[in-house]
């Protein structure tokens, strides 16, 4: 017979308790503030588009731009300037110094100084006014007759030395010989400096009291020398000094050392033309002569200034 086995009792296992879950404290965070594109910085080489809403809206709160300042006055360095040369714009003009001439002047007006041009009159320019005055120069042995036309424009005395000489030349301002030149650059550099005291601008001449000439290029680089020699030595003009401008040092007025008693040099004073010139030898120089007899330089370059 078959034996049964009998079953063994189950075994019931108690429950498992199972332990709520405790949700861990999550940390504050703060909110971020999104800036509008306008106001994020792109990185370096990445453009951001901006709305074309956003463009104008910005253009709309743009502040005006600021008004331009005035050039700073000359207060207690006020003095009075004299600019002479063989051109100035609009009038005459073949180059940069022309230009300068046209407008330096205007600027230096505006910082507070009176300032004059000195040029010649090649032609008969509406803007400028018979003075009426005439005067008479010692120039190439003989007395020459000289009247002084004048415009104000821009707060500048704008001068004009008339005479036969400049008019032959007014197409070609720099035409003829050296004589020719010689000529009308010593008379225009005798007018120049006696302009101060014979031109009553407004009731009030220039004079010769804290007065500066500028002379401009070797064709007025007689003035710092005519300056000096027949006026300084003198115990006249002892209140004015000239400065020198080097514009082109390519033209310095070489020649024959006999042109220096066409120009009425003194003999104390041809040491300052003398020049033994590696290319043609012993000459006068006039840009030279201006050099040293004047009182201060300036160069339009580094280059001019280093030479």
């Amino acid at each position: 017979p078959r034996v049964v086995k009998p079953t063994p009792p189950r075994v019931v296992k108690p429950p498992t308790v199972v332990k709520p879950m405790v949700a861990a404290p999550r940390p504050v965070v703060e909110p971020t503030v999104v800036k509008s594109p306008l106001d994020l910085a792109p990185p370096s080489g990445l453009k951001i588009p901006v709305p074309e809403s956003a463009a104008v809206a910005e253009a709309a709160v743009e502040e005006p731009p600021e008004e331009e300042k005035p050039p700073p006055l000359c207060g207690e360095s006020f003095t009075n300037l004299v600019f002479v040369a063989s051109e100035c714009a609009p009038w005459s003009k073949t180059g940069g110094l022309g230009d300068v001439m046209g407008s330096l002047p205007k600027a230096l007006a505006e910082r507070g100084h009176r300032v004059m041009v000195v040029a010649p009159r090649y032609k008969n320019y509406p803007e400028a006014l018979d003075t009426g005055i005439v005067w008479r120069y010692p120039i190439f042995g003989g007395d020459q007759e000289v009247r002084y036309f004048h415009a104000y424009i821009d707060n500048v005395d704008w001068v004009f030395v008339d005479h036969g000489c400049f008019h032959a030349v007014s197409d070609s301002i720099y035409a003829g010989d050296r004589d020719q030149a010689n000529f009308r650059n010593a008379l225009l550099c005798r007018a120049a400096l006696e302009s101060v005291w014979h031109i009553p601008f407004g009731g009030a001449n220039y004079g010769c009291n804290n007065t500066v000439f500028i002379a401009n290029d070797w064709q007025t680089a007689l003035l710092p020398v005519y300056l000096q020699a027949y006026y300084r030595d003198h115990g006249q003009m002892l209140g004015a000094r000239s400065i020198m401008i080097i514009h082109n040092m390519a033209f310095q007025g070489r020649g024959p050392l006999k042109e220096l008693e066409q120009l009425a040099i003194p003999s104390d004073y041809e040491d300052h033309f003398y020049l033994d010139d590696p290319f043609g030898g012993e000459c006068m120089n006039v840009l030279q002569a201006g050099l040293t007899a004047a009182h201060r330089l300036v160069a339009v370059s580094h280059g001019y200034a280093w030479e």
